[in-house]
């Protein structure tokens, strides 16, 4: 059993847990912390606030085991053999001010992490970031939400849990979100985030730090049209070591994609990427969203962007280097009620070139289309166990520097109900549902994940954030260790 700590909860069975992790008390976090691989067969509850140390510690190296990990090409039925060492990692770990016990298994633990304001009208998901406020500093997890018409993010401060207000546009109500992006800022290490929202209006807006003061920015609209859907956004170098430029991605009144960046005297632009010949993109389907690619680590970023069409068909505007293309990669089952689960990049390796996965659902079935084996191959997952899956996280779990990721996709029901986890092993894809997570079904997400790197041994870890079904709303965290 876990020991009671306030403010958080301690929950198995052992589901989608990320392998070769072991877990310690050490100073970083605080207490809650877990070692093994074994999760507890049931936990305690407890009320009260949510608050984490400082991490001043440095974490150590408990031990380290080498396994052959299989790598089955699913998707082609090759299978790939790789060697890699599995290093176990002090953990760090949310814990809360009280400390307990500590745990002699790693798990999925759920904490609450309330609501900012009181009657909470509604909540709409704009995404989950790490930051680090420079190179020897640990990241942090950030949870940006849309919360009766104005931004609001969840993150640690001063060594607690906090809501912080960022406002709202001052022209227009804010109609949806796009997606929010991480870069370094021009004369500092420090991590910055930037979030992108679109109004009633039709216009882009971000919010963003402009060196004294969270500032709200009027991006415009698109040439003779107006913002209709979001897609997603991403921060791409053009060189390794570069300044990353935001790239913002829409789909416009007109039908067609737009990309908004800045150019090099710092002002917004609007490009018009067209649509395919004969196409109509889908504006109501939940977005599927952009990524970053890359040949290796001395090369530079090559965005992609990936959406629907009214068939189901998915589609990819995607740059090589010189130019930007559409590539048309059809459905195993083409549907109008196709939409997005979730979008992901993944290495076998640090040098190796990374590879999209991309993955839609059509009701409760998750489709997933990825490069591997030099092809574009579809797999069609088993059911999740839904009537209409919903996108509420998609990351790459890592166990260690020299191991290969792992893509975790998090959902839930369009009704609600507990969050589902579709990740894969090294071998397989698994389905397993979180044990002590009740999700609403929220449009067009319910939640949204991070994967937290330890910034001394690479392995990454994943936090998800979702708000609650059950009344009063409010927003939970569930993460491993």
């Amino acid at each position: 059993m876990l020991a009671t700590t306030v403010g958080a909860r301690c929950v198995g069975p052992n589901d989608g847990n990320p392998t070769g992790v072991d877990i310690r008390t050490s100073p970083q976090w605080g207490s809650c912390h877990a070692l093994d691989h074994r999760p507890p067969a049931l936990s305690t509850d407890s009320a009260g606030g949510c608050a984490i140390p400082s991490r001043t510690g440095v974490p150590s190296m408990l031990r380290s085991r080498r396994r052959t990990r299989v790598l089955a090409a699913v998707l082609v039925g090759a299978v790939l053999t790789v060697a890699a060492a599995h290093p176990a990692v002090a953990r760090p770990a949310l814990a809360s001010t009280t400390a307990g016990a500590v745990s002699t298994a790693s798990a999925w633990h759920v904490e609450d992490l309330g609501a900012p304001v009181p009657n909470l009208g509604y909540a709409r998901v704009v995404g989950a970031v790490s930051l680090q406020d420079g190179p020897a500093s640990d990241p942090r997890p950030y949870m940006f939400n849309v919360i009766n018409d104005a931004l609001w993010v969840m993150s640690p401060v001063a060594g607690s849990w906090r809501w912080t207000a960022r406002g709202a546009p001052p022209v227009s109500r804010i109609r949806g979100s796009v997606g929010v992006i991480k870069f370094l800022g021009q004369s500092t290490s420090i991590e910055r985030a930037y979030v992108f929202v679109y109004t009633d209006d039709g216009h882009l807006w971000g919010n963003w730090w402009d060196g004294s003061r969270w500032a709200w920015t009027d991006i415009g609209t698109p040439g003779g049209t107006t913002v209709s859907a979001p897609v997603g956004a991403v921060a791409v170098q053009t060189a390794p070591g570069s300044q990353a430029v935001p790239y913002i991605y829409v789909i416009g009144a007109d039908g067609h994609l737009w990309w908004s960046r800045k150019n090099n005297t710092g002002q917004w632009t609007w490009t018009d990427q067209g649509v395919p010949a004969g196409v109509t993109l889908h504006r109501l389907a939940d977005p599927v969203g952009a990524v970053n690619l890359r040949l290796s680590p001395t090369q530079p970023d090559l965005p992609q962007v990936f959406v629907l069409d009214v068939q189901g068909n998915l589609w990819r505007h995607g740059f090589d280097g010189l130019t930007w293309r559409w590539y048309g990669h059809g459905s195993p089952q083409p549907s109008y009620n196709a939409h997005g689960v979730g979008l992901v990049a993944v290495q076998n390796g640090p040098n190796a070139a990374s590879r999209p996965e991309a993955f839609i659902g059509v009701n409760g079935q998750v489709l997933e289309l990825t490069w591997y084996n030099d092809a574009w191959t579809w797999s069609t997952h088993s059911s999740s166990g839904t009537t209409y899956v919903r996108h509420a996280g998609t990351i790459a779990v890592q166990d260690g520097w020299d191991t290969q990721q792992r893509p975790y996709v998090f959902s839930c029901d369009l009704e609600g109900g507990p969050l589902r986890t579709n990740w894969w092993t090294g071998a397989q894809w698994v389905w397993s549902v979180q044990a002590g997570t009740d999700a609403a079904g929220l449009d067009p997400s319910c939640g949204d994940a991070v994967a937290l790197p330890d910034r001394f041994t690479g392995t990454r870890y994943p936090y998800v954030f979702y708000w609650s079904r059950q009344q009063p709303m409010r927003l939970m965290l569930t993460w491993w260790g």
